[in-house]
């Protein structure tokens, strides 16, 4: 189990488009032991009616074909709240966000 998490090149410039668009966020990467990289809150749409309402989410960064650490997963599997992987997705200056599969606007 490795102590200390390590920050995703992508964070920082994600924390600045959250922070920009009105979410405001938690850095956890550091905490390590497969705990989420990103407390992020800000109005999301319900799954089930679309209306957005305050909600948070512990998100987990991740680059294209990356895939969850044991701990990471451990850390999903056992979390009782909102918990999800973004997985960050380059076109040249562009950045996307993939949730479950899903674009997301951020």
């Amino acid at each position: 189990m490795r102590k200390r998490g390590r920050v995703d090149k992508s964070q920082p410039e994600l924390v600045q488009k959250i922070r920009d668009s009105g979410g405001s966020v938690a850095i956890l990467s550091s905490l390590g032991h497969g705990i989420a990289d990103l407390l992020i809150g800000g109005d999301f749409p319900c799954p089930y009616c679309e209306r957005k309402f305050r909600q948070n989410k512990l998100m987990e960064l991740k680059e294209p074909g990356g895939k969850l650490t044991p701990d990471e997963k451990r850390f999903h599997d056992m979390w009782l709240g909102q918990v999800g992987t973004w997985v960050v997705v380059r076109y040249g200056n562009q950045m996307l966000i993939e949730e479950n599969g899903e674009l997301v606007e951020v």
